[in-house]
């Protein structure tokens, strides 16, 4: 065995893993697939720009997508960047 204490001894035997079997109670969602995205978009994309004070360049690579693109969100969703820039809580924020 090795004397790095995050390597240990694996069995010569390889078992196959088994599958899991996640069981959820039946529930109805509100929204369909569309409107689930775009709300967790919109929100994803508005804590990202209140991390980086409402910097469009900084947010944009901190989460690995095109200013342009970013840019484009922004105006899709109505997203007020100047409100962002002034340090208001982003629970203030008008999200629609």
């Amino acid at each position: 065995m090795s004397h790095h204490p995050f390597v240990r001894a694996v069995s010569s035997r390889r078992r196959k893993p088994q599958p899991t079997l996640m069981l959820y109670q039946a529930r109805e969602y509100p929204i369909d697939y569309r409107d689930a995205r775009d709300a967790f978009e919109l929100e994803f994309l508005t804590t990202a720009l209140v991390l980086h004070n409402g910097n469009v360049a900084h947010t944009a690579r901190a989460i690995g997508m095109a200013r342009r693109n970013l840019q484009l969100k922004i105006n899709r969703y109505e997203i007020d960047i100047e409100t962002i820039r002034e340090g208001v809580e982003v629970t203030s924020i008008r999200l629609r």
